[in-house]
């Protein structure tokens, strides 16, 4: 299977730093966002991410999390963003991803997304998690000291 050149999937602190003004990532990851929607790329995501992303904004509720957690459900509807379902069988190869590799910080919804990464031929991350840049992926958001910036190809 070829290589998926104009999609990209958004990881859940992809999400929040789209939709979250105060995220340090904010900037970058509107940026890279509007951009590539600007030249029609795809985006993925999984629902494992989405309820991630969701859940953590929605925590944040003092701080306008929830309007932020509003705000990202209607931003990921499709056909905008494609919401990949974690099946059973992904959930399996991601744990087994999980216990292959003890040296890396990897999250088990991490290591889901990168196998939907790899059944959908993605190879660009709307993140600035090194766990993503560490698998092969290439990241769309860098983090340059205590800033980010947008990575666009």
């Amino acid at each position: 299977m070829s290589l998926l050149l104009h999609a990209a999937f958004v990881d859940s602190h992809g999400w929040m730093a789209i939709v979250n003004r105060r995220d340090q990532c904010h900037e970058a990851a509107s940026e890279a966002y509007r951009e590539l929607a600007k030249r029609s790329w795809k985006f993925y995501t999984s629902s494992w991410t989405m309820y991630d992303a969701l859940s953590h904004l929605k925590e944040r509720a003092k701080s306008g999390g929830y309007e932020a957690a509003r705000a990202l459900d209607e931003l990921a509807r499709p056909p905008a963003v494609i919401v990949m379902p974690v099946t059973k069988e992904i959930e399996r190869r991601a744990v087994a991803r999980f216990w292959r590799m003890p040296d890396k910080a990897w999250s088990i919804t991490s290591c889901a997304n990168m196998e939907i990464m790899q059944d959908a031929s993605l190879q660009y991350v709307l993140s600035a998690s090194a766990s993503y840049r560490e698998a092969g992926y290439v990241s769309l958001i860098r983090l340059v000291g205590a800033a980010c910036e947008a990575a666009v190809p």
